[in-house]
């Protein structure tokens, strides 16, 4: 079957996909023009380009028809509610000819309560800073706000002699446990032991 000369262009590529304001509602994609047909041949007849994007990768439930954008990097703000978003652009010409879809850029979009620049939809410590993530006993909860030690839903005397069995050591060391290296600095010390002081007598969620 006959697809058209714009079935696959070259230069068609999402170059970055930012938020307007960190982690806000709005998405800006910023793309760089197709100059070239599929044959090779200079692309003359550019008439627009469409938006694709969806929750799952590949799968794109949404279309906007962004129409024509002057520019060899052109821009475009979509306002989406919080979730994970999947992104991919094509170019069409003036006969109606589609291209295949750009490159797959992803965004998740949501509130941040704790400003540490990770949307609450993905944060594993919802209220508490914690911009590397880490979560080293891999329960969902993130080792900032997490001093469960022994994952039983709340920290008691049990997770006190789990963390005291730690305590002063270092990285590498016999007795590390990096679970209770609650800041992740390499070594568990007073900074460690304030964070599990504040979350004494607690129960799960951790935030």
């Amino acid at each position: 079957m006959y697809w058209g000369k714009m079935r696959k262009l070259i230069a068609l590529y999402i170059i970055s996909l930012l938020p307007v304001i960190a982690y806000a509602t709005e998405v800006t994609l910023t793309w760089s023009a197709p100059t070239t047909n599929a044959d090779g041949t200079p692309l003359t007849d550019l008439a627009g380009y469409k938006i694709y994007y969806g929750t799952e990768s590949g799968n794109y439930s949404n279309i906007v028809d962004v129409g024509y954008l002057d520019g060899a990097e052109v821009s475009y703000s979509l306002e989406l509610t919080d979730n994970r978003y999947y992104f991919a652009v094509t170019a069409y010409d003036t006969s109606g000819n589609e291209s295949d879809y750009s490159n797959e850029r992803a965004k998740t979009v949501g509130t941040d309560t704790d400003g540490d620049n990770i949307p609450d939809l993905v944060d594993n410590c919802r209220l508490t800073l914690n911009s590397g993530q880490q979560d080293t006993d891999n329960d969902g909860y993130g080792n900032m706000c997490d001093a469960d030690l022994d994952n039983d839903g709340f920290v008691g005397i049990f997770d006190f002699n789990i963390f005291k069995s730690a305590w002063l050591s270092d990285m590498g060391g016999e007795n590390y446990n990096p679970s209770a290296d609650f800041d992740s600095d390499g070594d568990v010390d007073y900074a460690d032991f304030y964070i599990f002081k504040t979350r004494w007598n607690t129960s799960a969620p951790w935030e």
